[in-house]
């Protein structure tokens, strides 16, 4: 959000919040939480995640230092749409929502970057709902992990290499489907070289081909 903010802008919201810190793993708030703070990353990532009405788990984002979450709570006074929880150690800035009313009063460049927070997370799911129903799940697979390996990869002689191990489990959230279907997915990226596995890390040989295949399928074998 701190890209669309001036200096001004930036230095009151620092000044207006506190600082918490939470351990890898922790829960942050539970989807259906009530709740009017909002949180912008110091240090850290943090994984957002929807419960679907099935039981399966959907990963809708994860985000790391600099990024915002919370702000749809603190505009409508709605509750919580996802759980957030520490994927890393994390040091995060917190804001309520009494002080995001005077900040947005005194800095109108601050109701702007929100607005186009917001925005950014609605393209951001309209892109996810055409990808899951329209490309199929091997390119909305593809299209996750191309985002991973530039959110948290690390460059090597081969690729990128994912800096985390990602389960089974954490592949189907990806695309809130079966661990079985997503299974078929993988093997589907591997044979097409991908992806491949580099003990329990994941390796990306080429970011911009994977990426590709995103945005407009598998062609022919």
């Amino acid at each position: 959000m701190f890209q669309w903010m001036g200096s001004e802008a930036r230095a009151a919201f620092e000044g207006a919040a506190h600082l918490i810190d939470r351990p890898a793993g922790s829960l942050i708030y539970a989807e259906g939480d009530e709740g009017d703070t909002m949180f912008r990353i110091r240090s850290g990532a943090v994984r957002l995640t929807v419960l679907r009405d099935d039981g399966r788990e959907l990963l809708f984002q994860i985000y790391h230092a600099g990024g915002c979450f919370g702000t749809s709570s603190v505009v409508d006074g709605g509750k919580r749409p996802q759980t957030a929880e520490a994927y890393e150690d994390c040091k995060l800035e917190v804001v309520d929502g009494r002080q995001i009313a005077a900040l947005r009063a005194a800095h109108p460049d601050l109701n702007d970057a929100m607005l186009r927070l917001l925005s950014m997370n609605m393209r951001l799911l309209i892109d996810y709902f055409a990808g899951s129903n329209l490309d199929g799940i091997v390119a909305w697979l593809a299209q996750r992990l191309e985002e991973a390996g530039r959110a948290f990869g690390k460059e090597t002689s081969e690729g990128v290499l994912l800096t985390k191990p990602l389960s089974q489990s954490e592949f189907a959230a990806m695309v809130g489907t079966s661990r079985q279907t997503v299974n078929k997915a993988l093997a589907e990226l591997r044979g097409r070289g991908l992806i491949a596995s580099r003990g329990r890390y994941l390796l990306i040989p080429d970011l911009d081909e994977l990426k590709a295949v995103g945005e407009r399928g598998l062609g022919p074998g």
